[in-house]
């Protein structure tokens, strides 16, 4: 008997990620029993997997699948043109949130986006933003945002006067980018612009679906862990990490990639996520923050090498809940100037639907679900947290001169393109291409062992349970830091 279905590109995601949701609600409700299938599968069934199957190529021709932003330059390329463009993966430059905080998600190899970027910067010219694709939306922040990082934690107002670029090399990328707009529109391709809401691709509904589950997983969970279901000392550890594993590596990835899309509802359904999670600030620290300053001083979720995995969150946690506050406050002061503040701080809302989440879990399930609820999400965030630990780890941009630091490679980030876990966790694992499309979709992602990212001895999950051991951690990881330093 054949099952076409199952030969479906996202059948092996569909299968990873959905197959313990049953068991988990049967066994939120019904007893520990039932949970153990999915904490085997969770555990027993992925460290196995991932030891023995091959690693899965990259789905570039799902069915319904629609080119990605990523994508379209190299579908609809002019002519290749011998002469090398100016300003291309150019070197970005030190940290300032107001005379950058309208810049476009970073894309740090996208010619066009650091050439619009940079015009931005120093003309502070309207049609380059407002034109590019990211509209703003409320009440969570818009793909806006995003100053450049420096190799320095902070940089004066006349360091940052002195990094703007000269008239000669304004000229250069005002000239190169009307060059590229008049190619691309002879070539049939203009740049994308406001449209109606697009139907959903298939990973997407797979997104929207796991969102679905994560809510009625919640509600199980906190059920069952709160005493409801029965659970001795043994079945309710069961629970606790069953039901935390599938929220750490699973919900967690899922709300990451609905965060970077550029559809509004789908970027509020991530936060939401977070903020069921306690951790609703990581919507704005991460795209405003990690992604512009990552592997640099400037980025609370870069670990340096060795840096211990509990110093590192010591730093981390309140370092992005502030710096994602202050990009979110530069970005408002910006649009104050031009009547364009959104009606909700994203911070409000943040803080608000957590303080909302935390008053429903109390009033349903009283004061011991509300404690369960405040372990699970610690443990949550412990696990994101672990995972840009692991991900970064002791990986520095170069400094160039006054203040840049050398542009986003494949290298700044580890990659572990281990089978199972990276469908369990929709290709978070292929970080390096992630960091250097953000807007391409996790089904698009790929880890090509071709590339110049380092790769990880083992698994992200397993890696992560390493780095709470310090001294076994730095003995794995800190030998493989400085051979990839020295081959970068």
């Amino acid at each position: 008997m054949k099952f076409p279905t199952l030969r479906h590109p996202l059948a092996p995601f569909a299968i990873a990620t959905l197959s313990p949701v049953p068991f988990l609600l049967l066994g939120g409700f019904l007893g520990a029993p039932w949970l153990v299938p999915a904490f085997l599968w969770l555990t027993v069934v992925k460290l196995a997997a991932d030891k023995l199957l091959p690693d899965m190529p990259r789905l570039s021709a799902w069915p319904g699948r629609q080119p990605s932003r990523a994508d379209r330059p190299a579908q609809n390329a002019a002519p290749a043109d011998p002469t090398p463009a100016p300003l291309t993966a150019a070197p970005v430059v030190a940290r300032d949130y107001h005379a950058s905080a309208e810049e476009p998600e970073a894309g740090p190899l996208a010619s066009h986006d650091e050439i619009d970027s940079t015009i931005a910067s120093l003309l502070r010219h309207e049609a380059a933003i407002t034109k590019g694709g990211h509209a703003a939306f409320a009440p969570l922040a818009a793909d806006e945002g995003e100053p450049a990082p420096s190799a320095a934690r902070r940089a004066s107002a006349p360091e940052r006067a002195g990094n703007r670029l000269p008239s000669k090399e304004l000229l250069s990328a005002l000239t190169s980018r009307l060059a590229s707009r008049l190619a691309g529109q002879l070539a049939g391709r203009a740049r994308p612009s406001a449209q109606p809401a697009q139907p959903l691709s298939g990973p997407d509904r797979l997104s929207v679906l796991l969102a679905g589950a994560h809510f009625l997983l919640l509600i199980a969970a906190i059920y069952g862990l709160s005493g409801r279901a029965g659970y001795g000392p043994v079945g309710w550890f069961i629970a606790f990490f069953a039901f935390g594993i599938w929220f750490g590596q699973v919900s967690n990835s899922n709300a990451h990639e609905l965060i970077h899309r550029r559809d509004r509802r789908l970027r509020a359904l991530g936060a939401t996520l977070y903020v069921t999670m306690l951790f609703g600030h990581h919507a704005s620290a991460h795209r405003l923050v990690h992604h512009r300053f990552v592997a640099t001083l400037d980025d609370p979720n870069t670990a340096q090498m060795g840096e211990s995995f509990y110093r590192f969150v010591l730093r981390a946690w309140p370092g992005s809940f502030i710096a994602g506050y202050e990009m979110e406050f530069a970005i408002r002061q910006r649009r104050a100037a031009r009547r364009r503040v959104p009606p909700v701080h994203p911070y409000l809302w943040y803080l608000g639907g957590s303080a909302l989440t935390a008053l429903i879990v109390v009033l349903f399930f009283g004061f011991t679900g509300f404690l369960a609820w405040l372990l699970l999400a610690g443990y949550v965030q412990l696990q994101l947290l672990l995972s840009d630990y692991v991900q970064h780890y002791g990986l520095r941009r170069r400094a160039l001169s006054l203040g840049k630091v050398e542009p986003l490679g494949a290298r700044h980030s580890w990659d572990a393109p281990k089978p199972f876990s990276s469908a369990l966790m929709l290709n978070a694992p292929h970080h390096a291409d992630h960091h250097l499309h953000p807007d391409r979709g996790w089904a698009d992602l790929n880890a090509d062992r071709q590339s110049l990212a380092p790769i990880l001895p083992y698994s992200l999950p397993v890696m992560g349970a390493i780095a709470l051991w310090p001294a076994k951690w730095r003995q794995v990881m800190d030998k493989r830091v400085k051979m990839a330093s020295r081959t970068a």
